[in-house]
């Protein structure tokens, strides 16, 4: 689950990446995503959001997935 807020404007989107590319784009609250890609080892899950004013911001964290 993404949690993206931004005082004064709204969410247009929040994207979801790993090494894999692309994995959703969410356009409605709550921005949740799940990881249903069978796949073992290192990656990371980026969230990128972008405000209705064309800002976006990124989060990214590091995992290790074992299923």
């Amino acid at each position: 689950e993404v949690n993206a807020t931004v005082e004064h404007y709204n969410i247009e989107r929040v994207e979801i990446w790993t090494k894999e590319g692309q994995q959703a784009t969410l356009t409605m609250q709550p921005y949740k995503w799940v990881w249903k890609t069978l796949k073992f080892g290192d990656d990371y899950i980026q969230a990128v959001a972008y405000d209705t004013k064309g800002r976006m911001v990124t989060s990214q964290i590091d995992v290790i997935k074992l299923f």
